[in-house]
């Protein structure tokens, strides 16, 4: 079974985690500067935003446009099959075969994330990647499997 990031869903997540890299140094700053009654300097906060806006909005941008059609790339997909679970992002894939001592784990209530550990291999899935829909059935892939390895 194979679960694969939709456009809306990448678009959200990215904006979830752009949302969370800004506001909380940004909000460190700003309380540190009213702290020690620092003068606020404007320069910093534009470069510091756009350094940090930028890539991921430009990154955002280009998988929007040109990801499409038949050379179209999973953002980020999860694959459980008979012999292998594959996570594919757009860093590399992860293969982690069935044969190895795998250990499946959640993390969070409810989980938020999952680690996949082979023998050799193990790869860490953000279940914010996926629609609730997909993280209902990832999760119960992941039972699925565990009980079949123990089994």
């Amino acid at each position: 079974m194979k679960f694969i990031q939709t456009r809306l869903q990448g678009v959200i997540f990215r904006l979830k985690r752009l949302a969370i890299q800004v506001s909380l140094p940004l909000s460190l700053y700003l309380a540190l500067a009213y702290i020690f009654k620092a003068p606020q300097k404007t320069e910093v906060l534009e470069m510091y935003l756009l350094g940090l806006c930028l890539i991921p909005v430009l990154t955002t941008l280009w998988l929007i446009i040109f990801n499409s059609g038949k050379g179209k790339v999973d953002e980020y997909s999860l694959e459980f099959t008979d012999t292998h679970i594959i996570y594919r992002s757009l860093y590399g894939n992860i293969i982690i075969p069935m044969s190895d001592k795998l250990s499946i784990k959640t993390h969070g209530n409810p989980p938020k994330s999952i680690s996949i550990t082979g023998h050799n291999h193990s790869a860490h899935v953000d279940l914010n990647l996926f629609s609730p829909q997909q993280r209902k059935e990832i999760l119960k892939q992941c039972y699925l499997q565990k009980n079949s390895y123990q089994g």
